[in-house]
This record gives C-alpha cells, sequence and structure tokens, in this order.
C-alpha cells in the first residue's frame, strides 16, 4: 500500500517531531530551575572601588581615524560575585562581562561598552573575588570625547546550555563612576614661554645679588676718593691784619 519513500518520509517526520519535542522540554525544565533559583535577581554580588583613567590614542585600534586624537577610556575595579545558581546539568558555560552604561548624544539614548570579561565552565570557578581589578579593555566612545559622563556599572552574564537557545541576564548590584577626563594641552608656544620665563626671573634676581655684594676693587675706591678730594671746595686764607 505505501511504497519505500512515503515510510521513509512518514519515520523522518516522526523523528522531527519528536527531536522537537525533546529540545522544547529540556529547554522548559532548564528555564524552569533557572527561575527556581532565581538567578535573574542574584544579589550575592558586589562591585565597588572603581578608579577610571582616560589616555590619548592615535591609533586604529582604538578608534582613531586618519591618526586624529581618540580618548580612550579605562577603570580599576573590585568585585565580588557567587555564580554557581547559573550552573545546572544543562549548562555548558557561563561568559560575564562587566559593562558600562552611560547616556548618549542626543536626549534619551545610551551607549554601553565592555571593560571586562571572563569564561566559566566549571561550578566551582563560579565565585569570582577581585581586587583592584583592570580593565581588559580599553574603549572610547563614538563622540571624541566621553566628556567625563556618569556611567552605570553592572556584571552580566550569558549562558551557553549543551541544549537550547543563549540565555542572557545580570544581577541586581551596580555602581557609578563619572569618566576621566583629559586636560586640554595648551599651544607649543605657550608652553615654551611659560618654560622660559621663570628662568629669566632667576636669572634677574641672580645679577642682582651678585651686583649687591660684589666688593669695589681696591683701585676703583682710590680713584673715588682722589676725586672727592678734588671737588673739595678749597679755602682761600684770610689776610693778615697788623697788630697796632
Amino acid at each position: 500500500m505505501f511504497n519505500l519513500v512515503t515510510r521513509g518520509q512518514a519515520v523522518a517526520n516522526q523523528a522531527l517531531t519528536s527531536s522537537v519535542f525533546i529540545i522544547v522540554t529540556i529547554v522548559a525544565i532548564t528555564l524552569a530551575r533557572l527561575y527556581q533559583d532565581n538567578v535573574w535577581s542574584i544579589d550575592t554580588t558586589s562591585i565597588g572601588a572603581i578608579s577610571p583613567s582616560a589616555s590619548i590614542k592615535y591609533s586604529f585600534n582604538y578608534g582613531s581615524t586618519n591618526r586624529q586624537p581618540k580618548e580612550n577610556a579605562k577603570i580599576q575595579f573590585d568585585l565580588d560575585a557567587d555564580l554557581t545558581s547559573l550552573f545546572n546539568w544543562n549548562t555548558k558555560q557561563v561568559f560575564v562581562y562587566v559593562t558600562a552604561e552611560y547616556p548618549g548624544k542626543s536626549d534619551g539614548s545610551s551607549n554601553r561598552v565592555t571593560f571586562w570579561d571572563k569564561i566559566i565552565v566549571s561550578k566551582e570557578d563560579a565565585k569570582l573575588h577581585l581586587v583592584n581589578q583592570r580593565s581588559k579593555y580599553s574603549v572610547w566612545d563614538v563622540e571624541k570625547s566621553f566628556r567625563g559622563r556618569e556611567a552605570v556599572v553592572r556584571l552580566e552574564w550569558n549562558i551557553q546550555p549543551h541544549i537550547g537557545p543563549l540565555i542572557f541576564g545580570e544581577t541586581e548590584a551596580t555602581a557609578t563612576f563619572n569618566f576621566a577626563e583629559i586636560e586640554k594641552k595648551k599651544k607649543k608656544k605657550e608652553q615654551k614661554v611659560e618654560k622660559v620665563e621663570p628662568v629669566v626671573e632667576e636669572i634677574k634676581e641672580e645679577v642682582k645679588e651678585e651686583v649687591k655684594e660684589e666688593p669695589i676693587p681696591e683701585p676703583v675706591q682710590q680713584a673715588q676718593q682722589a676725586q672727592e678730594v678734588e671737588e673739595e671746595p678749597v679755602q682761600e686764607p684770610l689776610d693778615e691784619v697788623p697788630i697796632q
């Protein structure tokens, strides 16, 4: 009644239907377990001691175009996190990363950059304790500068399961900081003038002190005394009056 092709199609359809059902079941069980562990509101996390820094880069690898100066930012931070609840029988690995979100150029917009990340492959390594951790990446904005804007730092995570789609989330702990600003460099001529002026003033002061302290040579003193003697008026002798 049925040929071989028809029977093959029926078997393939049955296998596909069963596979989809199994995958959906596994994903549902995984999500239920994650909701049960309350992973989307992990409160065993703290972020603090954020120390921002800024530098100027001229390389294309740091956002510069045509060798124009580009402001880059980095941070140092402390982090304590317990992410063991993200691991279950269907977790292959967890990707964690520290992000900073700050206002964009237009009203109502926001930008987000990643300073640090790590791949955790086992539950034993899911407890993080970082002190004065330096950011792995030097980040830059679409504008020339971050302009000292305030940023909110978060720890975000991404679960890669054995079966099913990627699962994203973030911890509840946040911290804020202001991007470091770089003082604008003055023109070279102004810098040279500022460097030369103090030197000139020092030379003037030294010359004045040397003039005051330097003794007058003896020949000069004798010449001055002789000149004073010559300039003194000579008194004429009085006429003698005969005594009678």
